[in-house]
């Protein structure tokens, strides 16, 4: 904001102010960071000997002599205001044990405060938060936590995504200091720990905001887990439908398929790119009992995926690299367990590389070239210890992906316009966009030789309609990544 701006929003605000209007948190923020920037040039040109009017005008050159008077006249007055949005004390350390609303009851301010009494939370994080609720009014705000903030550098990082009911099931994502609305507060039971606050929170249908900035300082420390979810080890018949022109890696898939697979109410359906091995085709399909259709003309993964779709019994989706080999007994259980819920639209798996290494635990849109995978090529990262947790995503790659059928139906399967990429990450977008949730599963976990079984790099034409199509949400940046991490690649790096 230059000066002019300055000038004329604290104008504004006085003029508010004289005429007795409350203002809103965002105002009282915004009214505060105004002061508290006059008041510290004020400080600096004190030391050189000005008097007060002097100082004030020689801070900010455009602001009239009786703005800069009201300023300095006001600025405890937007202290006071921005402190009522919180209860007295500011905030309340807790620590393990039932906490009793009586405990809280007589606090005052819209907003309470808690965190953990093993840290502190920053002192600029009550004027973080409210900046934050001036924005949408949330009733749960969560933020980014550190070991300490050393200069403008955080020292041992955790960065949060964006709300996300799976991740909330699984783990307490959402740190160690919370704000929350004493309409909300009001709603949720005696608790024991943060952790049952906020999924209380969530279960009373508490609107939940992140705040992507640092606002606590406590040493490291494990997350907090939640039950986790069985598989399914019976259940509706799952179409598991693979695109080959490959003979042997087929008879590889199929064979790790029926070995690995603990779940056995499925069918498996190839769809056998003819032209280039079909007699290895033909016998691997054989001799794992695949039912088999012929595809014909240029590699065309969503063509071919749609093709195998319209031949499936199942209740339920599961398309399957021919590259891929499960490495876990469960991991079609765990995936059937979340297809089958009504609001998810479609479950992935965590894909690792030969060499252990993620190659999928999520799609990202506007990383990369417009959609990516987080850690790919990484074992982790610290400052995003999330990759093995149940959790919301934008997307999931095709590579494997369980959905049920009728969803598949209902949102016209693979767009054709996408032959070879993005035509997964299209399909979880439109079905976010109609309601639906994408979850990532990583306790289904398969191997990837990745690019054996289809080209490896995206064409400018599909890269073009890609942005075409979803140009506001890659701008807008994913909401279950950071805006601290790089988007420029996909190892989970540090923005600069």
């Amino acid at each position: 904001m230059g000066p002019e701006d300055t000038s004329q929003r604290l104008e504004e605000l006085c003029r508010k102010a004289a005429a007795g209007e409350a203002l809103n948190p965002a105002e009282t923020a915004q009214l505060l960071e105004i002061a508290e920037r006059l008041q510290r040039k004020a400080a600096h040109l004190r030391r050189l000997g000005e008097d007060l009017d002097r100082r004030l005008i020689a801070a900010e050159e455009s602001l009239s002599l009786s703005a800069a008077r009201r300023a300095g006249g006001i600025f405890r007055d937007a202290r006071d205001r921005l402190r009522t949005l919180f209860a007295r004390p500011r905030a309340k350390p807790i620590v393990r044990g039932a906490v009793e609303k009586r405990e809280f009851q007589t606090a005052r301010g819209p907003y309470v405060a808690f965190y953990d009494s093993l840290g502190t939370p920053l002192p600029e994080a009550f004027e973080r938060l409210a900046r934050r609720i001036g924005e949408d009014g949330p009733d749960l705000v969560y933020g980014d936590e550190a070991a300490e903030v050393s200069g403008r550098r955080p020292v041992d990082p955790v960065l949060r995504p964006d709300w996300s009911p799976e991740l909330l099931a699984a783990c307490m994502y959402m740190g160690r200091f919370l704000a929350i609305s004493r309409r909300a507060l009001d709603r949720t039971g005696s608790f024991d720990g943060l952790y049952s606050l906020a999924r209380q929170a969530a279960a009373s249908g508490a609107r939940i905001g992140r705040l992507p900035e640092i606002l606590y300082c406590a040493p490291p420390s494990g997350v907090e887990t939640g039950a986790e979810s069985q598989p399914l080890e019976s259940g509706p018949l799952a179409s598991l439908i693979i695109c080959s022109r490959s003979g042997a890696l087929l008879a590889r898939c199929l064979r790790g398929i029926a070995r690995h697979t603990r779940y056995r109410t499925f069918e498996c359906i190839v769809v056998a790119h003819r032209g280039f091995d079909d007699a290895r085709l033909d016998a691997a399909a054989s001799r794992f009992q695949a039912r088999r259709t012929s595809y014909s003309g240029p590699f065309h993964f969503a063509r071919m995926c749609n093709q195998g779709a319209r031949e499936a019994r199942g209740e339920f989706l599961v398309f399957v690299n021919d590259d891929v080999t499960p490495l876990s007994p469960d991991w079609l259980g765990f995936l059937a367990a979340h297809a089958l819920r009504r609001e998810i639209g479609a479950t992935g798996a965590k894909l690792l590389y030969p060499s252990g290494a993620i190659q999928h635990a999520g799609v990202a849109i506007g990383i990369v070239d417009g959609a990516g995978h987080p850690g790919r090529g990484t074992l982790g990262r610290p400052w995003w210890p999330w990759l093995d947790f149940t959790r919301d995503v934008s997307a999931v790659t095709g590579a494997c992906l369980a959905i049920r059928a009728a969803v598949f139906r209902e949102a016209g399967g693979f767009s054709e316009d996408f032959p070879v990429n993005y035509n997964d990450v299209d399909l979880c977008l439109r079905l976010r966009r109609a309601g639906y949730r994408v979850v990532i599963e990583p306790r289904a976990l398969l191997r990837h030789d990745e690019c054996r079984s289809r080209p490896g790099r995206t064409t400018a034409r599909e890269r073009e309609l890609f942005y075409d199509l979803w140009g506001g949400q890659i701008e807008a940046g994913d909401p279950f990544y950071h805006p601290a991490l790089a988007v420029d690649r996909e190892d989970l790096a540090l923005a600069d």
